[in-house]
């Protein structure tokens, strides 16, 4: 396992943002490792645009790791749905972790707050050139 320096990973909540969960442009394409861990994903409202803005976070290459539960909206496989029809990106998962599964495994006692699934992504940027133009100031969606 690579050791980080703690400068190279951030950890991205649900109240990381308030404003239209974007970050400053100051913080694209400077961590190696994006973490959503502290709190499950599937209680994030607008998580594609969250989700959209980790991506932003990683340089050409990187991991994210998200805690993932279910709820009404998404669960840990649209996530992954997500991300394997992003544009822009190559995908993989490194590892997969179901809380539930080991504790099942282990016969011990498990709960509704086990239910999350912890996922590494790994994730190979493409074309990054065109979002290091500096000519632009201002986008229209």
């Amino acid at each position: 396992m690579t050791k980080h320096n703690h400068k190279d990973i951030y950890n991205y909540n649900k109240d990381t943002n308030q404003n239209l969960f974007r970050l400053d442009s100051s913080h694209h394409q400077k961590y190696k490792i994006v973490t959503a861990t502290e709190d499950d994903f599937a209680n994030h409202i607008n998580w594609q645009h969250e989700l959209d803005e980790m991506i932003r976070l990683i340089g050409s290459e990187g991991k994210i790791i998200i805690k993932c539960g279910n709820s009404l909206t998404h669960n840990m496989f649209s996530v992954k749905n997500f991300l394997g029809r992003r544009p822009g990106i190559e995908v993989s998962i490194e590892e997969e972790s179901p809380l539930w599964a080991q504790k099942m495994y282990k016969k011990e006692q498990w709960s509704k707050e086990d239910l999350c699934t912890t996922t590494t992504f790994h994730i190979k940027r493409k074309n990054l050139e065109i979002y290091q133009d500096k000519s632009w100031t201002f986008a229209i969606l």
